[in-house]
């Protein structure tokens, strides 16, 4: 695991491509580096070359590409490269676009369902009862309850849902 706050100093958002010849004694010369050690030491590169992968004037990842030799690479090369980060952003962007539409989609079919459970029948513990279950089955929770203070009751009444009601006895 790799989480120290000097390690993670050397990967913050940049906004230009970042070249490291010397790969290894790159890694070599800052202890807060030693975790990535192995690793480096497996590659056949020595050179590191970091793009950021922006959209809408906001970096979405650092593409990190590791090349077989030590030298730079060539601008048609980092043209390439600058065009592959650009590409990613965009898939990403999208992604979690469709991701918040699926998240807004679950959230109305929930409405819906709810209004229908309402509308089913005018009794009030079957309408409870129906919503108990509506949240279950939508949230993916193992249960729901429900307390429900009457005026004329000493205490609560409890209402169940889920899988094993056991747990609400």
């Amino acid at each position: 695991r790799i989480a120290s706050p000097e390690f993670w100093n050397h990967f913050e958002r940049f906004d230009e491509p970042h070249v490291v010849t010397g790969l290894a004694d790159w890694v070599n010369s800052d202890a807060a580096l030693a975790p990535l050690r192995p690793f480096v030491g497996r590659l056949k590169s020595d050179c590191m070359v970091r793009v950021p992968s922006a959209y809408r004037d906001r970096t979405r990842a650092n593409i990190v590409l590791f090349l077989e030799r030590d030298a730079a690479p060539s601008a048609d090369e980092m043209a390439f490269f600058k065009a592959l980060a650009e590409r990613t952003a965009i898939v990403l962007d999208n992604a979690r676009l469709f991701d918040g539409v699926q998240a807004r989609t679950s959230e109305i079919t929930a409405l819906y369902r709810a209004d229908e459970v309402l509308h089913r029948s005018l009794v009030l513990d079957d309408v409870l009862n129906a919503l108990l279950e509506v949240a279950v089955d939508l949230l993916g929770v193992d249960g729901a309850a429900l307390q429900l203070w009457e005026p004329d009751a000493s205490r609560p009444r409890l209402l169940t849902a889920g899988a094993s009601q056991e747990w609400a006895k």
